[in-house]
């Protein structure tokens, strides 16, 4: 009798935390983002999260059967919330050894540019002086790190959000600013500014990482085997739909073939596993 309770309460214990891990599994994982960096996220007409990471992040939850609960959010909270716990994921961000004292950081994603956008007059005139112009930032961006380590002497413009910085272009109150290069185009586009500013530089090129907070350090190995799992033409499809522009003019098509030309790369560095496999077996085959 005795042994058949023991068998019993054992055969209990593991049909119980057999339920439990079905159930922490199928637990929806927040990811959060901001509703204000198109193309990469934004709200759509119908008040939808949209854009290229979110995208990616669905397809991402049906590779790890998961529920996919976006939350939007200014730039500066989708880090203190992901560093609180309060959100499982960040949909993507740039690494920093500040950020990296408070985050957990997962493969990257695809890399991304940012850039100094100018007036076009300026730029045609070579008569920029980041010592005499503001230079207009996103607060809690990577953006801030960089230019007051690499140009100490620029005069910041800190905005509260993407939508209050480009208020201010459009007003004239500030001349330069930075921000990815995918973002600022789109940006430009959206407002009806491509024609009198561009891209004056590219500052930088940094890989794009998702985040977890420094508790959940078992989420990370979740999210790099579920992200390698994505088909390539699926990432293919994701970036192309998203980094594109109208081409209406002159200025427009220039637009598209740069993005094309970042498509391209994107698709190389996704694939870079499969092009490394090909290589080794063709010099297999030449050495055999």
């Amino acid at each position: 009798m005795k042994t058949f309770l023991i068998k019993a309460f054992l055969a209990f214990t593991m049909t119980v935390s057999i339920l439990t891990a079905t159930i922490t599994a199928a637990a929806p994982l927040t990811v959060t983002l901001s509703p204000a960096m198109p193309p990469l996220s934004f709200v759509n007409s119908a008040g939808e999260a949209d854009g290229l990471l979110v995208d990616f992040w669905k397809e991402w939850g049906e590779q790890a059967d998961r529920e996919i609960i976006f939350k939007l959010q200014s730039w500066c909270n989708t880090i203190s919330d992901t560093v609180a716990g309060k959100s499982d994921i960040h949909s993507g961000l740039f690494y920093s050894e500040k950020r990296a004292r408070q985050l957990l950081f997962a493969d990257y994603i695809f890399p991304m540019e940012a850039a100094l956008f100018a007036p076009n007059k300026l730029i045609e005139d070579n008569k920029i002086d980041l010592q005499k112009y503001s230079c207009g930032l996103v607060k809690g961006g990577f953006g801030k790190e960089f230019i007051s380590r690499r140009y100490p002497y620029t005069h910041l413009t800190i905005f509260n959000s993407i939508a209050d910085l480009f208020e201010a272009v459009r007003e004239g109150r500030i001349s330069l600013f930075l921000m990815d290069y995918p973002v600022g185009i789109w940006q430009l586009e959206k407002m009806g500014l491509a024609d009198s500013f561009g891209c004056y530089k590219k500052l930088y090129k940094r890989n794009l990482y998702p985040a977890v907070s420094k508790n959940n350090p078992g989420l990370i190995k979740v999210i790099n085997l579920n992200m390698a799992a994505i088909p390539y033409k699926k990432k293919k499809t994701t970036i192309s739909k998203w980094l594109s522009v109208p081409t209406t003019s002159q200025h427009h098509r220039t637009i598209a073939g740069v993005l094309a030309g970042l498509v391209f790369v994107l698709m190389v560095i996704f694939h870079r596993n499969e092009i490394k496999t090909m290589a080794q077996t063709v010099k297999n085959k030449f050495s055999a």
